[in-house]
C-alpha cells in the first residue's frame, strides 16, 4: 500500500489537488490511501507512514522546504513533490530538502500523473529490492534429525524464496523454491510478525503465503507458482481476496 499526503494552505489548491490525486488513485492505484493537510504542523504531527508527499513552499507560519527537511529526517525514503506558485525556491526544495519533483501552479494533469507514476514506480522498485534482501534465519532440522534427538543448523531464508509457511506437529515447514522445504519450531504468529510488511498474508489458522508467489485464488483455494496450493479459511477469504487483488493491481499498474 502507498501512502500519499497532500500538504497546501489554500483550499482551492487543495481541494484541486485532492481531486487530481484521487482520480489518479482510482485508475493507477487502487489500494493507496490519500491524506490531506492544511498545515505543515498537522502533517508533521501525523502519526501516519508516507510514502509520496505533495507540499506546497508557502506553508503561513512554516517554510514547506523547511518542513521538508523535518519529513526527511523521519522518512528518508520519502518522495516529496513541491507545489508553488513561487519558483525562485526550487534550488532549496532540491538542495536542502532533497525534492523527487518541483510542480508550478497552476497544476497539469499530465504532468502531475507522470510524477505521481514515476514515484509509485520508483517506490515499488524500492519495496521489490527490500523484499530481495531481508533475511530471516531459524534454527532448522536436519535429515538426520529425529523428535528425540534433533540436528539443527542455522540457515538463512530470502524472503522471495518462500511460498508459504505451514504449522503442523508443533513444527513449521518453510515451502521454499527448488521443491525445497525445512522444518523448524517457531509461532507462526511471530514469522507473521516479521513477514507481514513484505506481502505475507495468514490465509488459514495454519499457513501464511507470501502473495508474490500466488498465481490464482479459486474458491478456497490459493494456487502457487510452483504448482502448490494452499488452503483459505472462509473467514479470512474475503479479506484475502482484496489483499491479493490490491497487491496483483498495484504491481500491474506499476510495470508499465
Amino acid at each position: 500500500m502507498i501512502n500519499i499526503a497532500i500538504c497546501d494552505i489554500h483550499m482551492k489548491d487543495r481541494e484541486t489537488l485532492s481531486r487530481l490525486v484521487s482520480v489518479y488513485i482510482k485508475e493507477q492505484l487502487k489500494n493507496s490511501q490519500l491524506f490531506v493537510f492544511r498545515t505543515g504542523e498537522e502533517l508533521l504531527h501525523s502519526h501516519h507512514y508516507f510514502d509520496i508527499i505533495l507540499l506546497d513552499t508557502e506553508l503561513g507560519s512554516m517554510d514547506g522546504i523547511e518542513v521538508g527537511k523535518k519529513l526527511r529526517e523521519k522518512y528518508n525514503h520519502i518522495k516529496l513533490i513541491y507545489i508553488t506558485s513561487h519558483g525562485k525556491k526550487w534550488y532549496r526544495a532540491i538542495n536542502e530538502a532533497h525534492a523527487f519533483a518541483y510542480l508550478e501552479k497552476p497544476i497539469s494533469t499530465p504532468i502531475l500523473t507522470c510524477q505521481l507514476r514515476t514515484a509509485s514506480k520508483s517506490i515499488t522498485q524500492e519495496i521489490n529490492k527490500n523484499l530481495d534482501s531481508t533475511v530471516l534465519t531459524f534454527q532448522v532440522m536436519t535429515e538426520h534429525s529425529t523428535c528425540e534427538k534433533p540436528y539443527v543448523r542455522l540457515k538463512d531464508f530470502h524472503l522471495n524464496e518462500i511460498y508459504y509457511f505451514e504449522y503442523e506437529n508443533r513444527m513449521v515447514k518453510c515451502n521454499a523454491t527448488h521443491g525445497q522445504y525445512y522444518l523448524f519450531k517457531e509461532k507462526l504468529s511471530h514469522i507473521l510478525e516479521q513477514t507481514k510488511d513484505h506481502c505475507f498474508v495468514c490465509c488459514h489458522k495454519g499457513y501464511i503465503v507470501n502473495l508474490a508467489q500466488v498465481s490464482g485464488i479459486q474458491g478456497h483455494v490459493m494456487f502457487l507458482e510452483n504448482g502448490a496450493t494452499v488452503p483459505l479459511a472462509q473467514k479470512r477469504a474475503s479479506q484475502i481476496r482484496l489483499c491479493y487483488k490490491e497487491y496483483t493491481s498495484c504491481h500491474s499498474k506499476l510495470k508499465k
